[in-house]
């Protein structure tokens, strides 16, 4: 397999990117390393030791003027993983990745069918809306047509229920918002995904252009060099497969740098992608073949850390829609081990699935995303946040999940 590399979180060394407090970073370590053991006291010291061991070890920051350490999360991340596949720190397989096998582990342990109970709750920030401006306030729900039948019990949020419209795929609040901060929360259950018919027009899932998929020459041709001559559907996506998982590095990606008109050629120049973009390089290349293949995007179900996910699906003629996740880079510490590199590999676990790509997707939140940001997941009140936020701590909006099941 050919050396990988990892590419610069700030390719220009562009301070901005560092603005997330140190607390907040010792946080987010804490749940991806410790996710079963939160209750302890001492993860937290030794979430705190870890980054520490990062920053001697090349991680950059930024201090204030009154010394206060300031980190990239995205630099974070890369910094873990680049340290542990050479293995210059422990962190990411003692603790990322052993975690990350726990998490899959005890969900495939579960009853596959559900019925799944999660609540949700999205917080809108609109300190920076113009006076009287009208919104079209967001939150994912669980697709109609893949988890057929479902449950939705608003939960109360201060908010008269007659302006809040359920579709699909989302919860909907149209209104002019009296307050700096506005909530919509829901209690969902469903049951496991049942999708496996194509039932739409397949050229839907051969389009050459849609959003972070785009079949370019570059795409092509490599797809076809990839395949080879007279290669199978079966043959093509395996080698798909294989080159994503062996010659890539899964990494968060600042999504700013990327190139709309030409994504997928980006991640051939860098090596690197996250799930979304993995996803969209792998349905690219799959439609480069006539093999149709789309993006889900949805969340893991895993009880001490529910993530929001995103994941790739071709189509196979003798088992319809059949799935494929780029997380399997992750749990088997960069495709060292082979059982786990393709434990997601033709199959998945159970999974709330809130957009399928191009048919259903929740739409923007919203709420303004600038174009430069940062997302972070941490742990609190028996579940996680997922806050989205600007370079300047500016809060965009975040999410509260829990998993009840």
């Amino acid at each position: 397999m050919r050396q990988r590399s990892f590419p610069a979180a700030t390719p220009d060394g562009d301070d901005g990117y560092r603005t997330v407090p140190e607390a907040r970073i010792i946080a987010m370590i804490a749940l991806a390393g410790w996710a079963h053991q939160l209750d302890d006291p001492a993860v937290a010291p030794r979430a705190a030791a870890v980054l520490q061991g990062w920053v001697e070890l090349g991680l950059p920051c930024r201090k204030t003027d009154a010394g206060e350490r300031l980190f990239d999360p995205v630099e974070v991340w890369v910094t873990m993983k680049r340290l542990g596949c050479a293995g210059e720190d422990g962190y990411f397989h003692q603790r990322y990745v052993a975690t990350g096998r726990r998490l899959a582990s005890d969900r495939a342990s579960t009853e596959p069918t559900g019925p799944f109970r999660l609540d949700i709750r999205r917080t809108f920030h609109l300190a920076a809306r113009a006076a009287g401006q009208r919104l079209r306030l967001r939150l994912p729900l669980p697709l109609e047509r893949v988890h057929g039948q479902r449950s939705i019990d608003l939960l109360d949020e201060g908010i008269d229920r007659e302006a809040i419209t359920i579709h699909p795929d989302r919860l909907e609040l149209r209104c002019a918002p009296w307050a700096r901060t506005l909530a919509l929360a829901a209690r969902l259950g469903f049951a496991a995904p049942r999708d496996t018919s194509i039932g739409d027009d397949r050229n839907l899932y051969l389009r050459p252009r849609e959003g972070h998929v785009v079949v370019s020459e570059r795409i092509h041709d490599l797809a076809r060099s990839l395949a080879g001559p007279g290669s199978t559907p079966a043959g093509s996506v395996g080698a798909f497969w294989t080159f994503l998982i062996e010659r890539f590095v899964c990494v968060p990606i600042h999504y700013d740098k990327v190139d709309p008109a030409a994504p997928c050629d980006g991640l051939l120049d860098t090596g690197a992608y996250d799930c979304r973009l993995g996803a969209a390089l792998f349905v690219a290349l799959c439609r480069a073949r006539g093999i149709p293949a789309r993006i889900n995007g949805g969340y893991l179900l895993y009880r001490h850390a529910p993530t929001p996910h995103f994941w790739a699906e071709y189509w196979c003629a003798d088992r319809g829609w059949t799935p494929v996740d780029f997380l399997g880079w992750d749990l088997s510490g960069g495709g060292a081990d082979r059982v786990w590199r393709d434990h997601f590999f033709g199959r998945i676990d159970a999974r709330l699935v809130t957009e399928q790509l191009p048919l259903s997707f929740t739409g923007a939140p919203g709420v303004v995303i600038p174009r430069q940001w940062h997302m972070l997941q941490t742990a609190t009140a028996g579940g996680v946040e997922i806050a989205l936020t600007a370079l300047d701590g500016r809060p965009i909006y975040a999410d509260l999940i829990r998993l009840l099941d």
